[in-house]
């Protein structure tokens, strides 16, 4: 980032239609393709951004081999992701962050055009009551169903303390970046 390092969440795995797989991360800290991403820690590569979305969603590609269709959870715990589809309004959705760990909150907003930390505007946005804070972008925003089975839902972007946590839905991250999430 502009010479200096940025920390932020892992989103979560993917493909893209030609069979490369890679992960998402948020797209407002890298500030163009081909910058290298590392993971867990300064020092470990864990590929470079090969894409960085449009106007629907706050996310960035990175290509990588290496990914499994798992989400990080707290206490290191790992879940299987199940399925994927944008969340409802007044549904209850969960955000697993670096900095704020798993928090949890209802979807207050769909459909807003919002403007990120670079002054882009983002279309179709969601806003939800979950609680976050920096180095929280790009973590996965998801809900658990009956079986507890994990739905995956959007990448958080950011946390207003009026409005309240803002996140891209999936559909707007899967079209921006033509992806599809990895599911098991």
């Amino acid at each position: 980032v502009s010479g200096g390092t940025a920390t932020a969440t892992v989103g979560f795995a993917a493909e893209k239609s030609n069979g490369q797989k890679g992960y998402v991360i948020t797209g407002h800290l890298p500030s163009q393709t081909g910058l290298t991403i590392y993971q867990p820690s300064v020092g470990s590569s864990a590929g470079s951004v090969g894409g960085i979305s449009g106007s629907h969603a706050d996310a960035a590609w990175v290509p990588f081999n290496n990914v499994q269709a798992t989400l990080f959870e707290g206490s290191g715990n790992l879940l299987p992701v199940k399925s994927y589809r944008d969340p409802n309004k007044s549904e209850v959705v969960m955000m697993s962050g670096l900095t704020s760990g798993t928090t949890s909150g209802r979807v207050t907003v769909v459909g807003a055009d919002l403007e990120d930390q670079n002054g882009r505007t983002l279309y179709y946005q969601s806003i939800a009551s979950y609680s976050a804070t920096g180095g929280d972008s790009g973590a996965p925003v998801y809900r658990k169903d009956s079986n507890h089975d994990i739905i995956l839902g959007g990448i958080h972007w950011g946390h207003h303390e009026v409005i309240g946590s803002t996140f891209s839905p999936i559909s707007g991250v899967i079209n921006d970046l033509d992806i599809t999430p990895l599911t098991r």
